[in-house]
């Protein structure tokens, strides 16, 4: 469900924060700067991943993106995703929430119906089984959609790794072809108008400071309905 800034009014948010995107859209930036300004009104604050949020997520993280040898088969790869998911959510974002805190994920479920429906092409039934098992039923109170033309998320992505000495090492997906990132893009903008969960779609395009000034925006209509 696409929200509009003028009229975004959360009901009860719990605190927990999805960011999506293409590779190369500036999650990771964003998402240090959310968690600092919320740190600042006073918010307790964890910052978590998929895949690599616990111990179990780590292994699967680089059986997934660091294959040693032939990559997992595209069911495989989502019932990697999906293994990773429940450990995620039964260890990290359950419990903080439930201890008041806010969570902000580098990526949730809604990677996997980019990524393995969309980007893979598998039978969306399949994608949403292995989903709605992993995730029990937790759903964040707002996804942020960083949406970025693919090219250039891969042209960040290669000045990345230059600029940290890895040229040619980036993660499994990265090496994919431009057709696959265009798929999980246009994934990515369906799932946002089709799902029933808010979504803010940002150009991240823009200036790291416009991005989050927009996503701030949205941030503060949750903190005003969490303060209710």
């Amino acid at each position: 469900m696409l929200i509009n800034l003028e009229n975004f009014s959360p009901s009860r948010p719990r605190g927990f924060l999805v960011l999506e995107g293409v590779n190369g859209a500036g999650k990771s930036t964003l998402l240090t700067k959310l968690s600092e300004r919320l740190a600042q009104n006073g918010k307790s604050v964890v910052c978590s991943r998929e895949p690599g949020a616990t111990e179990l997520g780590k292994t699967l993280r680089s059986l997934i993106l660091e294959p040693k040898g032939d990559k997992a088969a595209p069911i495989a790869e989502l019932m990697l995703f999906g293994a990773d998911r429940a450990d995620h959510v039964a260890k990290v974002i359950q419990p903080n929430l439930q201890s008041g805190r806010w969570v902000i994920s580098d990526r949730y479920l809604y990677s996997s119906i980019a990524f393995q429906g969309f980007g893979r092409q598998l039978p969306m039934q399949a994608v949403e089984a292995v989903n709605t098992l992993a995730t029990s039923g937790v759903l964040p109170d707002l996804v942020i959609l960083l949406d970025l033309d693919p090219a250039e998320g891969l042209r960040r992505t290669q000045s990345r790794s230059q600029a940290s000495a890895k040229l040619g090492e980036g993660d499994a997906f990265e090496k994919e072809a431009l057709a696959f990132h265009t798929r999980i893009r246009d994934g990515f903008l369906k799932i946002a108008a089709s799902r029933p969960e808010p979504f803010l779609v940002v150009d991240a395009s823009q200036s790291q400071q416009d991005v989050f000034s927009t996503v701030w925006r949205a941030v503060e209509a949750l903190l005003r309905a969490s303060a209710v």
